[in-house]
């Protein structure tokens, strides 16, 4: 895991310690996370969830349904994601979710180059109004918006270390000048903790600045320069080298 903090996170920090909450006193800025007892409503569409997952569906047909948008942010149909990640590119929102399209392709690779087959990706980000939740930017609590970000997916590389997943482009916080941006996690197989931690930003953000980038980079941040297809879907190349 990388030793710095993502910019994203740095500015989160920063705004809790100083207390520095103005900029947002406009918008709803937190929302609680889940409970430790999933209502009856959600119980269901996770049942309803695994029991598809089982009988074969892909993960892209539970997260691109409407239906089991209340269950995103619980723990269990999580995990459900998760342990059905496999290679193939995932589609992680719903024809109605607002924003530009994106198609996100790369490949991840060792220290030493190699394709590496089989690593878990973690990836999530805001949507198109910048929020994490659909009822505020930010969830609280340890790991809020890491772990119960409304928008997210889990997938696995192929036996090339490619990835692929159609999203919409996120955008900044409310009222801040944060890059856009979209948080990955990446694991090695047979290893559980993310040994990497970063973040996929756009060259032609008008916040991301000479500046910022340069910061983004130093961080481990990937910039990409989105180009958009004739099908009007915009097409971005983003590749990790995991380790050190």
């Amino acid at each position: 895991m990388s030793a710095h903090l993502s910019p994203a996170v740095a500015f989160l920090s920063w705004m809790l310690m100083t207390g520095c909450t103005e900029a947002l006193q406009n918008e709803p800025r937190q929302t609680l996370p889940p409970g430790k007892t999933e209502p009856d409503i959600v119980k269901e569409l996770i049942d309803d969830a695994e029991q598809a997952l089982q009988s074969g569906k892909s993960i892209s047909v539970l997260l691109s349904d409407d239906k089991y948008m209340p269950a995103h942010a619980w723990p269990r149909f999580r995990h459900l994601i998760r342990d059905h990640a496999k290679p193939g590119t995932v589609t992680m929102v719903t024809e109605k979710e607002p924003g530009e399209k994106f198609l996100f392709e790369g490949v991840v690779k060792d220290v030493q180059g190699q394709p590496i087959s089989g690593a878990l990706i973690y990836l999530y980000h805001t949507s198109a109004k910048g929020w994490y939740s659909d009822k505020a930017a930010h969830i609280t609590g340890n790991g809020g918006d890491f772990q119960h970000a409304r928008l997210f997916t889990y997938l696995k590389t192929d036996d090339k270390g490619r990835y692929s997943f159609r999203s919409i482009r996120p955008a900044s916080y409310p009222q801040t000048d944060l890059p856009q941006h979209v948080h990955v996690a990446i694991s090695k197989p047979g290893i559980l903790q993310e040994l990497l931690h970063t973040e996929i930003q756009f060259e032609d953000d008008p916040m991301l600045t000479a500046e910022k980038r340069k910061d983004s980079v130093r961080h481990g941040c990937v910039v990409v320069k989105p180009v958009k297809q004739k099908d009007g879907v915009f097409h971005v190349q983003a590749d990790f080298k995991v380790g050190r």
